[in-house]
């Protein structure tokens, strides 16, 4: 029982930093798609602002390393 509870709990926060990330790098696509980027531009933006919004919030929760080195 406490492993099932072990693999849903590291199943829910896998999907929660998952999802967080997507959250960020269509945060990102709408910035580069508000300053009319072509679509490498917006590929590259989002991108970048996925992975950096990912690696700012796991500096802050105190989640040391950051998911983006850890997985």
């Amino acid at each position: 029982m406490l492993l099932a509870t072990i693999f849903v709990d590291f199943n829910l926060v896998f999907l929660f930093d998952i999802l967080g990330t997507i959250i960020f790098a269509l945060t990102g696509a709408i910035s580069g798609i508000k300053l009319k980027l072509d679509w490498l531009g917006i590929i590259v933006f989002s991108s970048i602002v996925g992975i950096g919004g990912g690696m700012l919030r796991d500096t802050i929760i105190g989640c040391v390393p950051v998911s983006v080195l850890q997985n």
